[in-house]
C-alpha cells in the first residue's frame, strides 16, 4: 500500500507533515466540492495536497493550486473545524506513542486556537481515558454512532465494537476537548 501524500501545516515557522486529514469531514458533506485532477497517483488517492497555517490563532488552508482556499469565506479560515491536530515527531504513518515521547497537539476550536498541548506518555494516556470517558456522555457521540450505522449495512461491528474504536483513536474522533 502506497503511503499517501500528506498535507502540511505551518505553524510558529515550522512545518509539520500532518498525518491526519483535516479536510475529510468537509468533503464527506460537501462531495461535489472535492478538488478533481486529471492526473493518477496511487500517493494521492484524494485529489490534492492542502497546506494551512495557523495564524493569529486562527486556522487557515492556503492553497490556490486546489482552489481549496477559495471554498472557504474569510480569506480560507477554517471556521467550521474543530479537533485535535497532531505535530509531534511521532505522528507518521503509525502514530506511534513510545513511552520516553513528548507529544504535541493543537486544540481548534471553530477555527481558533485554543491551545498547544503537550503530554508526556503517561500524560496523554490518562488525558485519552478521561477524553473518551466524557466523549461517551457528550453530543458528539451520536454523530459518530450515525455515521457507524449507515456504514455498517451488514451489522458486523455493534456498539461496543465502536466505542473501542473510539476508545483507540479518541484523539481522532475528538472535535471538543472535554478533559484537562
Amino acid at each position: 500500500m502506497t503511503k499517501q501524500a500528506q498535507d502540511i501545516l505551518h505553524y510558529n515557522q515550522t512545518e509539520y507533515f500532518l498525518n491526519q486529514e483535516i479536510l475529510k469531514d468537509y468533503f464527506r458533506k460537501y462531495p461535489k466540492k472535492r478538488p478533481e485532477n486529471d492526473f493518477v497517483s496511487s500517493a494521492m488517492w484524494r485529489g490534492y495536497i492542502a497546506e494551512f497555517q495557523i495564524r493569529e490563532n486562527q486556522l487557515y488552508v492556503l492553497n490556490k493550486d486546489y482552489n481549496l482556499a477559495d471554498l472557504f469565506p474569510d480569506n480560507g479560515k477554517l471556521e467550521w473545524y474543530s479537533g485535535l491536530i497532531r505535530i509531534d515527531d511521532f505522528g507518521g504513518e503509525f502514530s506511534e506513542e513510545p513511552k520516553n515521547g513528548i507529544f504535541e497537539y493543537l486544540e481548534i476550536l471553530n477555527g481558533n486556537l485554543i491551545r498547544h498541548r503537550k503530554f508526556d506518555y503517561e500524560e496523554l494516556q490518562t488525558f485519552k481515558k478521561e477524553q473518551f470517558k466524557y466523549f461517551l456522555i457528550s453530543d458528539e457521540i451520536e454523530l459518530v454512532y450515525e455515521f457507524w450505522r449507515k456504514n455498517n449495512e451488514n451489522g458486523i461491528i455493534n456498539k461496543d465494537g465502536v466505542n473501542k474504536i473510539i476508545a483507540e483513536r479518541i484523539m481522532e474522533y475528538t472535535k471538543e476537548v472535554y478533559a484537562e
